[in-house]
This record gives structure tokens, C-alpha cells and sequence, in this order.
């Protein structure tokens, strides 16, 4: 502006994401080899500065993994990323909703989840002013839905969660650790960079 004001929100020169993946092959390999690895369960933890390429990594394999470059035999995996940033995703039924509408699985699959689903719902026009019991009833049953549905579905396959701002994980441990059946990172973590 030519009066010297500054203004609020002005555009910043930033980094744009590269058109192609580049780098990072180590990393890619050790996410393949995990996937492919039936006979134990692995969870990737990767932390680093803003800005270095977490996020990137996370959409290539999901690339990969929907556009076929890596083919696995019952595999079920995140069509997009569940980022823990969203506040919604802060309780167990949050991240169980968004996890259920992630996952690439047939039609149907999570039905009992659903049927749940439309019970809580129905529970909270219902009970609106009475006893909140029927509601954390409601919410309790679906929890324990997902968590059987989940289990039902890794039972058969191989099932990868991509989940970005996973940090946010350890601001919310207990519930969503829970439902993850997930134990706290290693303390032996791989870092970024």
C-alpha cells in the first residue's frame, strides 16, 4: 500500500508442494515392507519440523496405494488422510466416524456401525432435557461397534490408518489411544529429516 500500512493477512512468498514426489525412497521402501509384512503390526511415527515433507510422504503412499503402484492382496487403507488437527476428532466417536468414512472398504462393512450411529442419533432428539444415561449408553454401544467392526475387518486383512498431526495424540492419550487399541510411540522413534 502506499500509504506504508501494512495489511492484515497480505499474501507471503511460501514453499509449494513439488508436482512430483522427490526424495524420501528410504522411507517409502520402509512403509512398503511394513505393508507387505503380515505376520506383525507396525505403526509409523515420523516427527519433524513444519514444513519438511510428513504430510507429502503420507499422501504418496496413499497415491500408491490407490492408484495400484503397490499391490497387496487384502489390503483395506485410508482413501485420504484423518488429520488429528481437527478438533472433532478429539473423542472416541469423532475419530470413529472419521475413520469408518476414511476407510476404503465394501459397501456395507461397518453396517453395524451405522446401525449404532442412527440409534445415538436418535437418542439425542429423543433425550433432549432427560437422562443423559441413554445418550452415553448410545455413545459407549457405538464405540464398542467400531471397535469390534475394526477388528472383525484387520482379522481378515491388512488394514493401514494414515493419520496426519499425530502429535495431537499426545494431547488427547487416554480415549483415542483407546479406541487405536494403540500403545504410546517407542521411545526409540524415528525422526524426520
Amino acid at each position: 500500500m502506499s500509504d506504508g500500512s501494512a495489511t492484515i493477512g497480505a499474501f507471503r512468498p511460501s514453499a509449494h508442494a513439488t508436482l512430483q514426489f522427490i526424495g524420501r525412497g528410504d522411507e517409502l521402501k520402509q512403509i512398503e515392507s511394513a505393508i507387505r509384512d503380515e505376520s506383525r503390526s507396525y505403526i509409523f511415527y515420523i516427527t519433524a519440523e513444519g514444513g519438511t515433507g510428513k504430510t507429502r510422504l503420507l499422501r504418496e503412499v496413499i497415491r500408491r496405494l490407490q492408484e495400484g503402484e503397490w499391490q497387496f492382496p487384502r489390503l483395506a487403507f485410508t482413501r485420504r488422510l484423518v488429520d488429528l488437527y481437527d478438533l472433532t476428532l478429539h473423542n472416541p466417536e469423532g475419530l470413529a466416524i472419521e475413520l469408518v468414512n476414511a476407510l476404503d472398504v465394501e459397501p456395507g462393512y461397518f453396517k453395524p456401525f451405522h446401525d449404532r450411529y442412527t440409534e445415538l442419533e436418535q437418542a439425542r432428539r429423543q433425550q433432549f432435557g432427560g437422562p443423559p444415561e441413554t445418550i452415553a449408553k448410545a455413545r459407549t454401544e457405538l464405540t464398542d461397534t467400531f471397535i469390534h467392526n475394526f477388528n472383525w475387518l484387520a482379522d481378515g486383512q491388512r488394514v493401514v490408518v494414515l493419520l496426519d498431526t499425530a502429535e495431537m495424540l499426545l494431547y488427547e492419550p487416554d480415549e483415542v489411544q483407546d479406541l487405536l487399541e494403540a500403545a504410546s510411540p517407542p521411545r526409540d522413534r524415528r525422526f524426520w529429516g
